[in-house]
């Protein structure tokens, strides 16, 4: 641990949330903020990125052959020859096949080398290697302390963002997940590895800035204003471990969901494209199930999009900010965010408001805005307009500050989409993504169309489970060896006498009769193959979770018995009963009660198994919402 810095956090007044809607700034005329994602043009100076074409065809040999007055037989001396008469040299050779990143002669402009290359047989694609910028608004960041029982939840007003989107609530329902780990790539500026609140939720990944396997964060710098870690704030709003008396807790409270530290931006939270592309394409083949990323550009690069094509061929969630510049994405949009298989997420306050800097989409568009999600607003914009307090989230060096803009709305629905993957494992991406958006809130009613399918909700999205499979306890099957048979001893039958005529007559003492041996009669009664029930704590599941009319119970069962459930209050107080003679359905029982009666929160349940073998005792808890 690092030595405890004492920090502060001020509280604000909120307006009611009609006084805000009354005077609330119209969001289509808002001015664009200044923000170096509005860069254009912005590339790096002396590069080009080139796909050569993956068919090198005979027509195509003759045209380039006679481009660059060359003799080349094939595509391997074609490319020999293409360097020679363009005068460049490969940098790197990237992970997309056929795709690499050219360093042109001292002083070429990149427009020029681009024009003349994308006129070439040889070539399919040739672009700038273009910059995107991490969707970080504020430049301000409050010391807010590093001792503490995640206080800045129970504060209140510094963890609003886990209330609004309920994942206190799921977090409460104690939801049933099925898979041991699900791995979210963060692609950012790295992760503070020595942060305690990512003890065990961090693995191993890359560094693409450095070409190195050091993914620790930097203190970057906007102008002259030193922000403590991007990719760590974002990393908090995922993965910060819940109930650790410290801090704050992640969105995905669950410690099987783990962080894939992929860095792809610098010190100056700006990253290239073929870093970007890099960092896309290795997080996919790399254990990823979901990417994160927190930036954006105004350019649609042609390399990012193979890349998130080809991650998105083997079936991950993709998640981006949508950005901080308050532009309309359906006339303005910004990438990767816009890309069809890439969920974008704008950002949200404290009042469920739209940000005054959130990107938006208007007329409403899918594949231009997908949902929001609290990325906060610690600046005043205008008159009537408040500020809160931020996403507060983990820091740098060991601690915590407050943050804001679509950066951190982003990881968010990441985590989101993590959690939804550690319920349903076999869900694929669109599932995911279709689950997140169909169970948004609706918010900001002065402005439908910047808030997408709406703002996310953890506890309804993890809710309504299937029925759980529950994998039995092998039981073992008694041999029965089965009591001999006795064979009696066979009863001897004496020989026939004949009686023979003598005279005189003589009197005739007959020979004794044997006696047949005793006839032993056997019963063998089998013995009962009837299996007593069989109640395990990893054999009872309580669903939905959460419940709101009926909670179900199903666990393990076989042979005669009878079941009864008494659910109690948080005071020990019976509040329900069912007994029950359950049926099994293949190996398991289930057992239904009414919870209509009970008013919201989170109830505990004893079922009690009395049978042959005794009494047994199974102890669980299930969460009831209206």
């Amino acid at each position: 641990m690092r030595p405890a810095k004492p920090f502060w956090i001020l509280a604000v007044s909120l307006l009611p949330a009609v006084a805000l809607a009354a005077g609330r700034p119209d969001k289509t005329k808002l001015p664009s903020l200044p923000h170096p994602c509005q860069q254009t043009q912005d590339y790096v100076a002396g590069e080009v990125v080139v796909k050569y074409r993956s068919e090198f065809s005979a027509s195509d040999k003759a045209r380039f052959n006679a481009q660059v007055q060359a003799s080349a037989v094939d595509k391997a001396s074609a490319q020999a020859a293409f360097h020679r008469h363009f005068r460049t040299q490969v940098k790197k050779r990237t992970r997309l096949k056929d795709w690499e990143l050219l360093e042109l002669p001292a002083g070429q402009p990149v427009a020029e080398a681009v024009a003349a290359m994308s006129d070439n047989a040889l070539i399919e694609v040739a672009e700038p290697n273009g910059r995107v910028y991490a969707a970080a608004l504020s430049t301000t960041y409050t010391p807010l302390g590093s001792s503490f029982n995640d206080t800045y939840y129970q504060t209140g007003f510094a963890q609003w963002w886990i209330n609004r989107t309920r994942g206190d609530a799921a977090k409460a329902a104690n939801y049933y997940f099925n898979v041991q780990q699900v791995v979210v790539a963060l692609l950012d500026t790295g992760v503070d590895a020595n942060h305690a609140e990512f003890n065990g939720r961090l693995l191993t990944g890359y560094n693409f800035v450095a070409n190195n396997t050091n993914t620790d964060d930097d203190n970057i710098w906007f102008g002259t204003r030193q922000i403590f870690g991007h990719g760590t704030h974002a990393a908090g709003t995922i993965a910060a471990i819940a109930n650790n008396s410290s801090g704050v807790a992640g969105t995905a409270y669950d410690d099987r969901v783990k962080i894939l530290p992929v860095k792809v931006l610098d010190l100056n939270a700006s990253g290239t494209f073929v870093d970007i592309g890099d960092g896309i394409t290795w997080a996919a083949d790399n254990g990823a199930d979901v990417i994160s990323m927190s930036f954006t550009t105004s350019t649609d690069s042609a390399f990012i999009q193979t890349a998130v094509n080809y991650a998105n061929g083997l079936g991950k969630v993709m998640v981006a900010a949508a950005g901080n510049e308050n532009v309309n994405l359906a006339s303005a949009p910004r990438y990767p965010a816009c890309y069809a298989s890439v969920m974008s997420v704008g950002a949200t306050d404290a009042e469920d408001y739209v940000t005054y800097y959130s990107n938006y989409c208007n007329p409403y568009n899918a594949d231009r805005l997908d949902c929001v999600a609290p990325g906060g607003a610690l600046e005043e914009y205008s008159p009537g307009w408040y500020e809160d307090n931020g996403v507060t989230s983990t820091a740098n060096t060991g601690f915590w500050s407050a943050v804001d803009g679509t950066s951190f709305s982003c990881p968010q629905v990441s985590a989101l989409a993590a959690m939804i993957k550690l319920a349903w494992p076999s869900m694929t991406a669109a599932q995911i993504r279709t689950r997140i958006l169909t169970n948004c809130d609706s918010v900001d009613s002065g402005n439908p169309t910047a808030i997408g399918s709406g703002r996310i909700n953890l506890l309804r999205a993890l809710s309504i489970f299937p029925t759980p499979t529950i994998t039995p306890t092998r039981t073992a099957t008694p041999t029965i060896t089965p009591t001999p048979t006795i064979t009696p001893t066979r009863t001897r039958t004496p020989t026939r006498t004949r009686t023979p005529t003598i005279t005189p007559t003589l009197t005739i003492t007959p020979t004794s009769t044997v006696t047949p041996t005793r006839t032993l009669t056997f019963t063998i009664t089998p013995t009962s193959t009837t299996t007593p029930i069989v109640l395990q704590a990893e054999e009872s599941v309580v669903y939905p979770q959460p419940a709101r009319e009926v909670a179900r119970f199903m666990y393990r069962f076989s042979g005669p018995g009878s079941v009864r459930i008494v659910v109690f209050n948080a005071v020990g107080e019976t509040v329900a009963s069912v007994e029950a003679q359950p049926q099994a359905q293949r190996g398991n029982a289930v057992t239904d009660l009414d919870i209509r009666s009970l008013a919201p929160g989170v109830y505990y349940v004893m079922l009690k198994v009395e049978d042959a073998a005794g009494k047994r005792l199974l102890k669980n808890k299930f969460v009831v919402v209206r």
